[in-house]
């Protein structure tokens, strides 16, 4: 590869590195001319596959298209980006796994959706409501109860997930109730002590004396 400071046509590999699970490969390169060091990488030209969408027609494969469809569906909910990046290398696996290097936008929906069941219900509602193509209330409602029945017990409702936040609030709540526990017990049994040490004076015939400055 040539050197984009000196121009020089012979550059070195000094170090390589899978990333995207192989499905990139980062090179640290070195110029023996200007000894410049500088970085490439090789990755698969997703671009080039093709999708089939619902009119039959095909279109080239978008990733930034589906990353951002749900990333729609999960704002403001407690879903990290890795999960996100786990959908959209499972359908860029299925495509490379099909000969014709193809998918329909149908199988994509699908496997987005599975993914999106199991992460949070009211992100799997939101693209439903777009992918099916719902026209009324009656679909939302539909959808929702069977996902309840599907995910939840009857005593629970189906939005009742705590963000992690919230998680981690409440263990650490927990935790400093009880390191404050053993104080209140000890000093409720230094308050006993002190009671009985006074009940035990009563019987001491020294304490029948009258006190100086009474009479």
């Amino acid at each position: 590869m040539k050197c984009p400071f000196c121009q020089n046509k012979k550059t070195r590999v000094v170090d390589s590195r899978e990333l995207n699970e192989g499905f990139t490969v980062r090179r640290r390169r070195i110029c023996p001319e200007c000894k410049t060091r500088f970085t490439t990488y090789e990755a698969l030209k997703i671009q080039q596959m093709k999708v089939l969408k619902r009119n039959n027609k095909y279109e080239p494969f978008n990733r930034d298209k589906i990353v951002e469809s749900i990333n729609k569906a999960c704002i403001k909910l407690p879903i990290k980006a890795e999960y996100i990046e786990e959908i959209i290398r499972e359908v860029e696996g299925r495509i490379w796994r099909n000969s014709s290097r193809e998918i329909s936008s149908i199988e994509i929906g699908e496997i987005i959706l599975n993914h999106l069941k199991e992460a949070h219900p009211l992100a799997y509602l939101r693209f439903a409501s777009v992918f099916n193509e719902w026209k009324s209330l009656d679909d939302l409602i539909n959808v929702t109860l069977k996902l309840k029945r599907e995910l939840v017990p009857e005593d629970k409702d189906l939005f009742d997930v705590k963000p992690a936040e919230t998680v981690e609030k409440e263990t650490k709540d927990k935790k400093s109730t009880k390191t404050t526990e053993p104080a209140a017990k000890s000093e409720s049994k230094a308050g006993d002590m002190k009671v009985n040490k006074d009940e035990d004076n009563s019987d001491d015939p020294k304490s029948d004396k009258p006190s100086p400055g009474l009479f």
